[in-house]
């Protein structure tokens, strides 16, 4: 099973299923509406960079895999056994929280793009700097005069840096139209958890045996899901700091009431 870390964990910093097409991920020059609909959970995902050869710049080329080990409540620790593990490749903290994306804008226009329902539920698997600006937003809404919770809100998620997934992550204005629909609650309902335990599920250990092959490299590879998991490193984060988040402090939308009704139903 997976940690559950919930969205107010401060210890967390910055630092198989990727090609699922329901992985969100940034678009440059594309503006995401979003709304989160799950809590955090934790997960772990190991770098293995000793299989392909090294890429013409000299830099090992790293693919990744997820931890076999799994999360013991009881025990407060991972067990089980783990290829990856075992060779001690580098275990890398992941988190993952399931979303709807409802809409988005293309490039400078105003009009919004809305997303039919049955294309909406998408998971979200992201390293310690992506939880940061999620939970300041999450303890922001919990700390204003009319309390709220991140599932009734929805989120703006623009690209800096595509290759690097640099994200600007913002709560919706307070005269932001809502794009959620009760459509797109109810194809969450018959989605979603699926979605989430498909990034998250441990990796088998005959995929294990299969991707540990040596295999003769491509001419052309890595692409963006390699390119985001170098961005966990501390050379690529010392050499492309990400900017600070500033404080959220714009008024709380006024919401749906019967929205807010079916997404309190889902936490129940």
């Amino acid at each position: 099973m997976v940690k559950k870390v919930g969205w107010e964990d401060e210890s967390i910093t910055g630092s198989w299923n990727d090609e699922n097409e329901r992985r969100f991920r940034g678009k440059k020059g594309t503006t995401f509406v979003i709304r989160v609909m799950t809590e955090c959970d934790s997960f772990r995902r190991h770098e293995v960079d000793d299989v392909l050869d090294v890429g013409k710049d000299g830099e090992p080329r790293v693919f990744s895999m997820n931890c076999s080990r799994e999360w013991d409540e009881d025990a407060q620790d991972y067990v089980g056994d783990c290829r990856g593990c075992d060779r001690e490749y580098t275990l890398k903290d992941r988190y993952v929280a399931g979303i709807l994306v409802v809409g988005k804008y293309v490039g400078r226009s105003e009009k919004v793009k809305r997303i039919d329902p049955d294309d909406a539920p998408h998971h979200w698997d992201f390293g310690g700097d992506k939880y940061r600006k999620l939970s300041d937003i999450a303890l922001n809404l919990k700390r204003g005069k009319k309390k709220r919770r991140l599932v009734q809100v929805e989120l703006v998620v623009s690209c800096e840096d595509e290759s690097f997934q640099k994200l600007n992550i913002l709560k919706a204005d307070a005269d932001h139209e809502q794009l959620t629909t009760k459509a797109h609650i109810a194809a969450w309902k018959e989605q979603g958890a699926d979605l989430v335990a498909l990034s998250c599920s441990p990796t088998p250990a005959k995929e294990w045996a299969r991707r540990l092959k040596k295999k003769k490299p491509k001419r052309s590879r890595g692409g963006d899901d390699e390119r985001d998991e170098r961005d966990e490193k501390p050379r690529r984060e010392a050499r492309r700091p990400e900017p600070a988040d500033e404080p959220d402090d714009r008024q709380e939308s006024s919401g749906d009431e019967e929205i807010d009704d079916l997404l309190s139903e889902l936490e129940e």
